[in-house]
């Protein structure tokens, strides 16, 4: 299934609910415009500077890039090979392995780093046979080196990431497939990871509450539909980064 596909499901599953609402912008980054949040404003909230360190890390690794920044090439990107990761990090570092892309489906790639949890990310190939030429990244979890300019990783949260764009972004509700994914910003500083190459996906989750007051916040931002980041739920929630997709195929 091509990330377009993937994009194609998500947005009819979006419209079979909400067919009388404006339609979702693209999930994955595949369109250029922004939709406007469902939610009204509310509350604020000062932003977060972003983060330099990885707490828990080795503090000699270094930061290993996604995308471009501030001169640096990114480690991987649309041209990468098999043996270029060979080269660049050691064939004990490679393994072959079925990728998950959602929905029950998974195609043939290459795990680089598959146990190291923070260094760890999964490949599919555009060319499977020659492995070269990445069709998509992907990474998950709490936290990790990969980073995308100019300093989003796992484990940013939802303030971090306003402060890289210099404003609020849109996301989907809670508590369903689809749900926590940055859909909108809103013509800010990141407006670059939509609709370009790499197309850049970010979902974000909160975290597991455990008074009553929590979860009420919780509830009041879930569903299949758009909020702001500025309303009050939202900025008291903060929700952190747990999935990163890069996808270099074709809109």
């Amino acid at each position: 299934m091509s990330f377009q596909a993937y994009l194609d499901k998500i947005k009819a599953k979006i419209g079979k609910s909400r067919r009388s609402a404006m339609s979702i912008v693209a999930l994955l980054t595949a369109c250029s415009g922004d939709a406007p949040p469902s939610a009204s404003a509310g509350g604020g909230g000062g932003r977060e500077a972003a983060p330099t360190t990885f707490p828990g890390a080795d503090s000699t690794a270094r930061r290993l890039w996604l995308t471009p920044s501030s001169g640096r090439i990114a480690d991987i990107d649309a041209g990468t090979t098999r043996a270029d990761l060979v080269r660049r990090f050691g064939e004990a570092n490679l393994r072959a392995g079925d990728i998950s892309i959602g929905e029950g489906v998974t195609m043939a790639g290459t795990v680089l780093f598959p146990d190291d949890s923070v260094r760890r990310i999964e490949i599919v190939w555009v060319d499977v046979k020659s492995r070269a030429r990445p069709a998509r990244l992907q990474l998950s979890g709490n936290r990790s080196l990969w980073t995308v300019a100019p300093g989003i990783s796992l484990g940013s949260s939802l303030r971090e990431i306003e402060g890289f764009n210099g404003g609020p972004v849109t996301l989907t509700g809670f508590g369903w497939d689809f749900g926590g994914v940055i859909t909108g910003l809103r013509g800010g500083r990141l407006q670059h990871l939509k609709g370009g190459q790499p197309n850049v996906f970010l979902r974000l989750n909160p975290s597991v509450g455990t008074d009553a007051e929590y979860e009420k916040l919780r509830l009041s931002v879930q569903g299949d539909r758009e909020f702001g980041s500025e309303i009050a739920a939202m900025q008291r929630l903060n929700p952190r980064l747990h999935e990163i997709v890069i996808s270099y195929e074709p809109r």
